[in-house]
């Protein structure tokens, strides 16, 4: 007998082998009817004492198919950063067998193409960069084949395919020692803030960049993740109650699924009331706007970093992650115990968290802790929403001054 089971948004069909009664999967069926249709397959050759077995792939086909079907299943499982990260690194792997072994099979999997990957990896020419990479992006890329073929290694669809997978032992060594943290203060965020307010050239700078300047006063105030606050829809923020909605589906973590309630910090209330009136529920709160291919969040910070004359080591290489450095430090130099900042920032509170009602952390005590923007930044702040160029930014979004 075989049974359906939902897996993601996608049908996994399960059954015991007929003579050995051994588990049996089939995983991908797009929808119910697809999975009952494949039960019927199943059961019929059960029937006969046969058992199931994937089509034979095109041998020198069969690596292609495997990363593409593996690329797949990342999608489904995965959050979307660590999909992009993923499909970075699997694409720079098919380059690289590309150029060393054309129309390879999975059979071409060992520990020695491992090798050569690596190799290939750290040579200056095989990269953007003048410098070459950097150890560490080149031991994630090894890492995501490794996990790539283990995968592969259980997939009905490849398994007979697949060598035993292996591993490096040598990637341990390529970490990068980590280096003491170095988080901004509420000072330096306020200058920050204040400096994405005026272009390169002196001038105020409004429409453009008013999605830079508040999805930074967001992060600057809760410790979110620039793509969490890029996906929060206005019907997440409850003014009345001083309340935000973290929806499940933008967690990075099994934690953070789950989803919870963040208190708003003071400092925060009133840019959300003025964010949120006269809008619809499911619109974006901060909606990109203008030349969204231009308007690179990642270089326009680091412009603001510089200008604000904070620290490189504050910023460097992560400039919007350093605002949740900032949030999560901050409230350390406050008092406020790791229990309640993990909380918060959404990080795993590991076993403790199992124990931990979080109606017992003084969530509302912490946020209160955050401190006024300085008048600068409130200027640029002010002005993101209230000056001409802003009414058209909020115009756009359907909202109102």
């Amino acid at each position: 007998m075989a049974w359906k089971q939902k897996s993601g948004k996608k049908w996994t069909v399960r059954w015991r082998h007929p003579i050995t009664g051994a588990p049996r999967s089939k995983g991908g069926h797009p929808t119910a009817r697809a999975a009952t249709d494949f039960i019927t397959v199943v059961e019929a050759l059960n029937a006969q004492g046969l058992d199931w077995e994937p089509p034979a792939l095109p041998e020198q086909a069969a690596l292609v198919t495997a990363l593409n079907a593996y690329l797949d299943h990342v999608e489904l499982t995965k959050s979307k950063g660590t999909t992009y990260n993923r499909t970075i690194s699997l694409e720079l792997f098919r380059r690289f067998v590309e150029e060393t072994t054309p129309a390879a099979s999975l059979n071409v999997l060992t520990k020695t193409l491992l090798t050569g990957f690596l190799a290939w990896l750290k040579l200056p020419a095989n990269s953007q960069r003048k410098a070459g990479r950097s150890s560490d992006f080149t031991r994630k890329c090894v890492e995501h084949v490794q996990g790539f073929w283990a995968w592969a290694a259980d997939d009905d669809a490849f398994v007979d395919k697949t060598p035993r997978p292996r591993r490096l032992a040598e990637l341990r060594g390529l970490r990068s020692p980590r280096t003491p943290t170095r988080a901004p203060t509420w000072a330096d965020m306020d200058a920050m803030i204040a400096a994405l307010g005026v272009q390169p050239a002196g001038q105020r700078v409004q429409r453009d960049f008013a999605f830079h300047i508040l999805s930074a006063v967001i992060q600057r105030c809760t410790g979110l993740r620039v793509s969490q606050v890029d996906r929060l829809i206005v019907g997440d923020v409850d003014v009345a109650l001083g309340v935000l909605t973290f929806r499940g589906e933008l967690g990075k973590s099994h934690q953070e699924r789950a989803g919870r309630l963040l208190p708003i910090a003071p400092p925060l209330l009133p840019v959300l009331r003025r964010m949120t009136g006269h809008r619809e529920p499911a619109e974006l709160l901060v909606a990109r706007i203008g030349n969204p291919a231009g308007s690179n969040s990642r270089e326009r910070m680091a412009e603001a970093w510089t200008l604000a004359k904070v620290p490189p080591a504050v910023w460097k290489q992560r400039p919007n992650h350093a605002l949740r450095k900032g949030f999560s430090s901050e409230l350390a130099r406050s008092g406020i115990s790791k229990e309640v900042r993990d909380f918060l920032t959404g990080h795993s509170a590991g076993i403790a968290g199992f124990y931990t009602d979080p109606d017992a952390l003084d969530l509302r005590g912490a946020v209160d802790k955050v401190a006024p923007f300085a008048p600068a930044a409130w200027v640029v702040i002010d002005g993101a929403l209230s000056t001409t160029n802003a009414v058209s930014f909020l115009e756009h979004t359907r909202g109102t001054p």
